[in-house]
């Protein structure tokens, strides 16, 4: 892949991102820290976790596959694998609109009964979008698996544009129910223009879809563990304060998409010489390659703290200059972000060690130890909440992070000892439900 393409590609991703950003960064600053954007942020929450155990393990799936077939192979196994994303997400979409009313009270617990009630409505609103954003998932993989990186990410900052304009016409009139149509906006967008122009079409091959659901059952069953996390903080942050669930969320969300970046620019070009030496078995060179990255995300890390800890006060309340965001919610918000710290220091080292752990062969012993380190997590969260309130919460999500990262490095160090000890090439990583690294993914919106 040429550089130039790359480079388009990098910078699609990156507007992407940043028009993401700014759509939350207004609905906050239009509509305030308060239980309206509480209720949007929280019916997000699982339409979200549905894409990432579902869409994204399927997307996973069929991508490798699709790689491979060519003509007439390659157009039935793809429009196969976006319809069939399309009745499962329209399934579960259907389930849960018709559920709601029993399954979002007890996501919000701490929200007065007409708050849930527009939690619930907020809810039916969005599913729109899970399914449209499903199944654009599936002809993405369509165009990427035949080497067209640049379109999608084109359709991706469109549809986000789409949205924004939308939002900026819409939000201060009729409210937050806007924000919900504005996500169906983007994501019904971003379909349209990846599967207007596939063409091709192609009835379903039955016979092709228990396979790719067999091959994404390992991959759904790991998402969906790990995933959970969204939910268990929706749930606590709900019995805070009205506008702290809001101002978590934006936090996570801004420190994610900065992880996004580092990941990019930093994490990605790494992965092909952690290969090479993992390849032919030079240790030495991979440990080294290890350690300078590691350093590097460190101190890339420790600045950005540096300088949100120096300078936060001041460029929040720049950014946040409108009278909807008082200087308490800054206070607050500047807090949450510190709190938070540890996502920033250690999310990208997570990433990083689990391309390693890929690079020399092994995919079962990152998602133990993350399994494990998460597990008490859960219970670390409860704890700190009860404690310490949404800050506890905060703190606890670093924790959580930092102590990921800590466990896989030493993992890491002792899985190349042994490698670098019996002086073999590793095998080749098959799939499980460890490619999908539990990292702070920023979600849209």
């Amino acid at each position: 892949m040429s550089k130039l393409r790359m480079s388009g590609i990098a910078a699609g991703a990156s507007i992407t991102i940043c028009l993401s950003f700014i759509t939350q960064w207004f609905i906050l600053t239009r509509l305030g820290a308060g239980r309206a954007t509480d209720s949007y942020f929280a019916a997000l929450a699982v339409p979200n976790v549905m894409l990432y155990v579902v869409g994204d393990p399927l997307n996973r799936a069929a991508l490798p596959v699709l790689s491979v077939k060519r003509d007439d192979e390659f157009w039935s196994y793809s429009w196969t694998t976006t319809q069939t994303m399309a009745f499962l997400f329209v399934g579960i979409a259907t389930v849960l609109f018709l559920s709601a009313p029993f399954w979002v009270p007890p996501l919000v617990p701490g929200f007065l009964p007409e708050v849930t009630r527009r939690t619930i409505f907020l809810t039916r609103i969005l599913l729109l979008g899970m399914v449209l954003q499903g199944i654009g998932m599936g002809a993405r993989a369509s165009w990427n698996a035949r080497g067209y990186f640049i379109w999608p990410s084109i359709a991706g900052v469109l549809g986000v544009s789409c949205s924004l304009i939308f939002l900026v016409i819409t939000l201060r009139r009729f409210g937050v129910t806007m924000a919900a149509w504005a996500f169906n906006i983007r994501f019904g967008t971003e379909c349209l223009l990846l599967l207007g122009t596939l063409g091709n079409y192609t009835l379903i091959k039955w016979k092709e879809v228990r396979p790719l659901l067999l091959k994404a059952r390992p991959l759904i069953l790991g998402a969906a563990y790990f995933r959970t996390d969204v939910l268990v903080d929706r749930v606590l942050a709900s019995l805070a304060p009205p506008g702290a669930l809001s101002l978590l969320y934006f936090a996570q969300q801004l420190l994610s998409a900065i992880g996004q970046v580092i990941n990019q620019s930093v994490v990605t070009p790494s992965i092909p010489s952690l290969a090479t030496s993992a390849h032919f078995g030079d240790w030495s060179g991979f440990r080294r390659a290890v350690r300078t990255t590691i350093l590097a995300l460190l101190g890339i890390a420790v600045l950005i703290m540096a300088g949100l800890l120096l300078f936060g006060g001041p460029a929040l309340s720049l950014l946040f200059a409108h009278k909807a965001i008082g200087a308490q919610d800054i206070h607050r918000l500047l807090t949450l972000l510190l709190s938070l710290g540890g996502m920033l220091l250690a999310d990208s080292i997570v990433y990083f060690a689990y391309s390693s752990f890929y690079s020399a062969g092994d995919t079962l012993t990152p998602t133990i130890a993350t399994a494990i380190v998460y597990s008490l997590s859960v219970a670390a969260r409860i704890a700190a909440f009860l404690l310490a309130g949404i800050v506890g919460l905060a703190l606890a999500i670093s924790a959580y992070y930092v102590s990921n990262a800590i466990v896989l490095l030493l993992l890491l160090r002792r899985k190349v000892r042994q490698l670098d000890a019996a002086g073999a090439a590793p095998p080749l990583p098959q799939p499980s439900a460890a490619t999908i690294p539990p990292s702070a993914t920023a979600e849209p919106f």
